[in-house]
């Protein structure tokens, strides 16, 4: 049985857990309203230059697993290309009509292991991964070479300037997925290492 000492610190960080997930929270929110406003909703799709791009991303993953031995690349690769077809299927996607807290969900076990780890909420944090990378493949991957099709199809002229405006403009739009990432990265606790250097070095000045 912890001793009331223990019981009082551990009380304590999980009230400054939620502290920090309320204060996220709205951000988070904010992050997939701008998202349902940019795309999938407002990007003309076609499953043609979709399949390109997946088939792209594919054979990317699939060298890097080649390359390292290991079939985790490929398989988040295709993953990845699976979730952005989702979601373009289900385009458009409007605010107001649920889908932003169907996308919030996704940061839902992320949250539940920033405040207690455990095994069933580790392994759904693949969820969240999965919309960040979608979203990187939506905005940076997808649009590049939708334009090469339409300029093969049509009588549409690309220039490198406009490739370059696409993908430049593209950047900024990942930061709606700043919020989702970094949830991940606490849900993954990925400021431990951090934390226990810190503790360390406080031990060491305190000596």
């Amino acid at each position: 049985m912890p001793s009331r000492q223990q019981l009082v610190k551990i009380a304590l960080v999980l009230l400054f857990k939620l502290v920090i997930l309320w204060l996220a929270f709205p951000y988070l929110m904010i992050s997939h309203v701008l998202f349902l406003g940019s795309t999938p909703s407002i990007l003309v799709f076609e499953w043609q230059p979709f399949l390109y791009a997946s088939a792209v991303l594919i054979a990317c993953c699939s060298v890097i697993t080649w390359w390292k031995h290991d079939w985790e690349a490929a398989a988040l690769g295709t993953l990845t290309a699976a979730t952005a077809g989702v979601m373009f299927m289900h385009q458009p996607m409007i605010f107001g009509r649920g889908i932003e807290w169907w996308l919030a969900a996704l940061s839902l076990p992320a949250a539940i292991n920033f405040l207690h780890r455990n095994r069933l909420t580790e392994s759904l944090l693949i969820l969240s991964v999965l919309y960040v990378l979608a979203c990187l493949f939506i905005f940076l991957l997808y649009p590049p070479i939708f334009l090469l099709w339409v300029d093969i199809k049509t009588d549409y002229s690309l220039s490198i300037t406009t490739l370059w405006n696409v993908f430049t403009g593209n950047l900024v739009l990942l930061l709606v997925v700043i919020p989702t990432g970094l949830l991940y990265w606490l849900g993954k606790h990925g400021y431990a290492p951090w934390l226990n250097r810190l503790q360390t070095l406080l031990k060491r000045r305190s000596a």
